[in-house]
């Protein structure tokens, strides 16, 4: 009997007759044991096999899985277009640069490396900096005018400097130093080591009677060995701030501490009449000189300044001015801990006729038990010479600490006047 399937589905399969009646399988031996075949190939996972070349032409096969376990790869021919392909890593050639090549470049401040030379043309490169560790200074070549180029500073002549400007110097050995100008725009010269520039004169006079050696000062002065508060008045209420006489007086001091003297330091002081005026400055030591600075209508101070030892006018005397002399005369120098003086020259004279020999002597006035040394050579001045400037073509090298006196030695017992001052600088 002939019949045909037309049904298989999940439920089976069904039979039919060529009249379209629907055939029992369980009746017919030849449709039952065509329904076990048909379940055994619904029941397989795919065809098992497939022996026979697909028929020429186009055969639209559907999806293909090659599964899990696939034990080679597919071969594709892409000879025809390009194929895409989807990969999560691939293989890459020796030297080729990986993430963490690229990683490392992003994260370098700059390139490290230029090897080729720039295109030629015009190439804009933006900013470039050489760093603070450079090695050298950049070389730049002008274009025009024979090679030159002009170089404008950030601030113009006479004006505050602003950032860096270019400034002309030179290095100390170890840092870049520029060249130093006054206010006129004139080079200030100095030996060799100096840091701070101390340079001038100190001068003295003395009344003599007597053949002793003796500073050439024209006051008393009375050292102090430790640092305090001082005061200062003066004999005449002329002297004060809106008087006709002095108004202002400066100080020019050095202070003491372990052995140590250090300055020169200054303070500027108000006078008021008779009254005694503290200073401000508590580390007040050694005096080199009282200056008066400002004057009322009498053009000097009108009666004897006194520095005293003590606030409030307390203590022993330390200096005073004369009346009209203006400042102390006290012949004398002092240097610092640290620093040295130059001796250049000395100066003296007489006032009448006898002769006399002058010097100059130092000593550590933080010590004691110092000893006061002849450190010049002896000037001598003869009866009714002018006054005889001794230059040293060496300068005397006086190292501190030290006090740098003047000091006479007459001739004669006659009341004379002497004369001396020194010319020195320091470093």
């Amino acid at each position: 009997m002939a019949f045909y399937v037309v049904e298989v589905d999940n439920d089976g399969f069904k039979v039919y007759d060529s009249a379209g009646n629907a055939i029992d399988p369980a009746k017919d031996a030849s449709v039952t044991a065509l329904g076990t075949i048909l379940t055994a190939i619904k029941d397989t996972d795919g065809i098992k096999k497939i022996v026979d070349a697909l028929p020429a032409g186009t055969n639209t096969i559907g999806k293909v899985d090659q599964g899990t376990a696939g034990a080679t790869a597919w071969m594709t021919d892409g000879s025809g277009v390009t194929q895409p392909i989807s990969a999560s890593s691939l293989p890459l050639p020796a030297g080729a640069a990986t993430e963490t090549t690229l990683a490392l470049i992003k994260s370098t401040d700059g390139i490290k490396k230029i090897v080729d030379p720039l295109p030629a043309g015009t190439n804009t490169l933006g900013k470039v900096d050489q760093g603070a560790a450079g090695a050298s200074a950049w070389l730049v070549v002008g274009s025009g005018g024979g090679g030159s180029t002009q170089v404008e500073g950030r601030a113009a002549d006479g004006a505050t400097p602003v950032g860096n400007p270019v400034l002309v110097g030179g290095q100390d050995g170890t840092n870049v130093q520029s060249l130093r100008t006054d206010t006129l725009g004139r080079l200030v010269m100095a030996p060799q080591g100096a840091s701070t520039i101390y340079r001038g004169f100190s001068d003295g006079k003395v009344v003599l009677a007597a053949t002793a050696l003796a500073p050439v000062r024209f006051t008393t002065y009375t050292e102090q060995t430790s640092n305090a508060q001082r005061s200062i008045t003066s004999s005449n209420v002329a002297d004060a701030a809106a008087g006709t006489g002095a108004r202002t007086v400066k100080i020019t001091y050095y202070s003491v501490s372990g052995g140590a003297i250090t300055g020169p330091f200054y303070e500027t002081v108000t006078l008021d009449g008779t009254s005694y005026v503290d200073t401000v400055s508590t580390t007040i030591a050694f005096i080199e000189k009282l200056e008066v600075l400002t004057v009322g209508s009498g053009l000097t101070n009108a009666g004897t300044l006194t520095l005293k030892a003590n606030t409030a006018g307390g203590g022993a005397t330390i200096v005073t001015i004369g009346i009209g002399d203006g400042q102390t005369f006290l012949g004398l120098h002092y240097v610092a801990s640290g620093r040295t003086m130059k001796l250049t020259s000395v100066a003296a004279g007489i006032k009448g006729a006898d002769a006399a020999g002058f010097m100059v002597r130092t000593k550590d006035p933080s010590s004691a038990n110092a000893f006061e040394m002849q450190t010049s050579d002896l000037i001598r001045i003869g009866t009714n010479q002018s006054t005889v400037p001794r230059a040293y073509g060496t300068p005397i090298e006086i190292a501190g600490p030290a006090r740098v006196q003047l000091y006479v030695l007459p001739d004669s017992t006659s009341s004379r006047t002497y004369y001396a001052s020194m010319d020195y600088f320091e470093e």
